[in-house]
């Protein structure tokens, strides 16, 4: 994806150029824009019609993020504490976030909270290393390019 992205054929300049007019939110409507996009045939991206079947209520599988006002805060928040209304998760977190297909969990950071970002880097090595079996929405032969 990366080589594509920097790819001489692409030519995103004006694209990019239209995004930083906005105040929020421009890499995530960069990419968001670029792998759902079907003329691209961005590696790793998925088809409008995917996008369209589910009702655009497509799960992301890069960023997991839990707002405070989610519905089951608690539950996904233990340590109740949040930046930008958004969860910072603590190490009683960990276990419900191993289990999230997910790549990143947004607001982990190892300022505010250096041992559950430890575990968490090294849970992510251990992924890269031993895979497991592909098991989100995404990954069926549906959606994908």
């Amino acid at each position: 994806m990366v080589d594509f992205l920097l790819s001489d054929d692409l030519q995103l300049d004006g694209f990019i150029d239209e995004l930083e007019l906005d105040d929020y939110g421009m890499d995530e409507h960069f990419l968001a824009t670029l792998n759902a996009n079907d003329e691209l045939r961005a590696p790793g991206g998925f088809t409008l019609l995917c996008l369209l079947r589910k009702h655009n209520q497509v799960s992301h599988i890069t960023r997991y993020t839990v707002w405070s006002w989610h519905e089951r805060v608690g539950e996904l928040c233990k340590v109740n504490a949040f930046r930008h209304y958004i969860c910072i998760p603590g190490l009683e977190d960990l276990l419900h976030i191993a289990q999230l297909p997910h790549l990143f969990y947004n607001k982990m950071s190892p300022a505010i909270d250096y041992a559950t970002w430890n575990c968490w880097m090294e849970a992510m090595e251990e992924r890269s290393r031993y895979p497991v079996a592909e098991t989100h929405p995404l990954s069926a032969g549906e959606c994908g390019l």
